[in-house]
């Protein structure tokens, strides 16, 4: 191949290196927030439970009192 095949395939290459490159760092970012979507879902499921608990606690005294 001549010297200006070369290159082209050269630039290609490059090019397709640059774009994994960019994809890679593009799953690791979206790791990262869906990491931090977890622990939000975690942290809703958390305070769902207490208000859940403080509920069935008021219908309890409700009862009680009643």
């Amino acid at each position: 191949m001549d010297k200006e095949s070369w290159s082209k395939i050269s630039d290609l290459n490059t090019q397709k290196i640059e774009q994994k490159e960019k994809y890679e760092n593009q799953i690791v970012e979206l790791e990262l927030k869906n990491e931090e979507l977890e622990t939000k879902v975690e942290k809703l499921d958390d305070k769902h439970q207490m208000f859940e608990t403080v509920l069935k606690h008021d219908a309890t005294m409700e009862k009680l009192l009643n």
